[in-house]
């Protein structure tokens, strides 16, 4: 019989193959060995404290009872079924899995390393911002992870390419250039049954209208970058339900921006941060206005657009290619993909690390955070792995630190990745709390991550979908993943 990891890599060989026969085949394959991976109907954590969090309350001596992959009781009194796997917690924390709200996790073979590290950090669902995987790949995965015969994370939305005014081969990037195929694109992604429209950097007012207006016939909610063109309250305003990375939040709240922003114009096709749009940006740093900020994110508020900040990925530009290749969580990446990252990390123009405005920029990203939730913005935790030097579950820990340290509170910087996705996603009736009938995705914390947040990483066990790990078994996801090989795209 097949072991997992030779499995897995029997699957991700025929994955790109979309033929609806071969797909057939695939699937047949994954029943016959779901037997390999058969999990205990009912599993018992005794003597857990519970954290709330809505409000952060430790609720002690809990027994949380868990029947395949729904939680059906939590209870100081509640009994120990028979034939159940008992966890003893005494001692340790229980709070709902992390989800990382942006993500790349599909793409040539990502499952085989990329899962595992996911589910051995305790990020138990993400939300997926972009694949060029086909459709009925993208869903046979999603079903084979919620039916447990695959391990992974819970998907919470999905999308497939991502609307550009430009190409940029390599990446899972449309260019989009007139409305009626705006329109037809939009059906296309809603009749394959993607979740949401995501927009980027270059597209045209008139295209991101026409894609927004057809979004709402269908039903879909659009969110993403804010166009160059465009400012963040006018993407607001549009209905973005997120923005991601914070794209052009520090030029709208600028004092100066009725000059600054047109200089923008002649750097459309340059990324967010790089060379000399860098250099307009720290003008705009210069000229932050606090006050117009809050206005911003007042309207945030009343239109109901949350931010991902991700702000894992300018705090890299702190750094050297040099000193970000020594980091020890590489060896959790294939060869390939640090070869690549390290290409990118030193060739982009992203201004010279030892620039002390560089640092400056990066606080001011990380305070403006802070300003955010004061304001009641929703804040998602995402890290936007796997990006150059952004790890797949470890770097979703470091962007929990960075919130804190941009003035979230430790329980906020949780909430961000546990109930504040929830809430995202409208399904506060089965995610985001320890509670009955919720999905059983649960981690188990060696110390409190309300005393430091950085006590989120002392994983003690992970549930995800209803499946154990204890911590033998995370280090062995771990393991597993060290050394594998694998051509990836993005």
């Amino acid at each position: 019989m097949l072991d997992n990891r030779t499995f897995v890599r029997i699957f991700s060989i025929q994955l790109n193959i979309v033929h609806m026969k071969k797909l057939l085949i695939l699937a047949i394959l994954f029943s016959i060995c779901s037997s390999m991976v058969a999990q205990p109907i009912r599993i018992a954590i005794t003597n857990a404290t519970v954290i709330d969090m809505n409000n952060g309350n430790l609720i002690k001596n809990q027994t949380i009872i868990i029947e395949g992959n729904t939680i059906t009781s939590v209870s100081g009194k509640s009994a120990v079924p028979k034939n159940a796997t008992v966890i003893d917690a005494k001692g340790k924390y229980v709070m709902p899995g992390l989800w990382d709200m942006h993500a790349h996790a599909f793409a040539d073979r990502k499952f085989e390393w990329l899962f595992p590290s996911l589910i051995a950090n305790g990020v138990t669902g993400v939300r997926e911002l972009g694949t060029g995987v086909p459709y009925d790949s993208i869903h046979l995965i999603i079903k084979q992870v919620n039916e447990g015969k695959l391990v992974g994370p819970r998907f919470g939305a999905v999308t497939q390419l991502i609307f550009n005014g430009t190409p940029m081969p390599g990446w899972p990037i449309m260019a989009v250039t007139n409305p009626s195929d705006a329109r037809e694109l939009v059906k296309k992604h809603k009749e394959n049954g993607m979740d949401f429209i995501k927009v980027y950097n270059t597209l045209a007012p008139e295209i991101l209208l026409a894609i927004t207006e057809e979004a709402k016939l269908q039903g879909l909610p659009v969110g993403g970058h804010v166009p160059y063109e465009m400012s963040a309250g006018e993407a607001s305003d549009l209905g973005f339900v997120s923005i991601e990375h914070n794209t052009d939040i520090i030029m709208s709240c600028s004092s100066n921006e009725t000059i600054l922003r047109p200089q923008l114009d002649s750097f459309k096709n340059l990324g967010t941060g790089a060379g000399r749009r860098q250099e307009i940006e720290f003008k705009a740093m210069q000229t932050f206005d606090e006050q117009k900020a809050i206005e911003l994110f007042k309207k945030f508020v009343r239109n109901g657009t949350s931010l991902c900040p991700t702000l894992v990925i300018p705090a890299r530009n702190i750094k050297t290619a040099d000193e970000l290749a020594k980091d020890d969580r590489t060896k959790y990446i294939p060869q390939s993909l640090r070869d690549r990252w390290y290409n990118q990390m030193s060739q982009i123009p992203r201004g010279n690390p030892s620039d002390p405005r560089i640092k400056l920029l990066l606080e001011k990203r990380i305070s403006i955070v802070g300003l955010m939730q004061r304001s009641g913005v929703n804040i998602l935790a995402g890290s936007d792995f796997p990006n150059p030097y952004v790890y797949p579950g470890f770097s979703l820990h470091d962007e929990l630190e960075l919130l804190v340290q941009g003035g979230l509170t430790p329980l906020q910087a949780l909430q961000a990745a546990t109930i504040n996705a929830a809430k995202f996603f409208h399904r506060e009736k089965d995610l985001g709390t320890i509670e009955k009938g919720k999905l059983a995705d649960v981690i188990i914390l060696d110390e409190n991550p309300l005393d430091k947040i950085g006590n989120s990483k002392k994983l003690f066990a992970v549930v995800a979908n209803g499946r154990v790990f204890m911590r033998k078994d995370l280090d062995e996801l771990l393991n597993q993943v060290v050394g594998i090989s694998t051509p990836t795209q993005r």
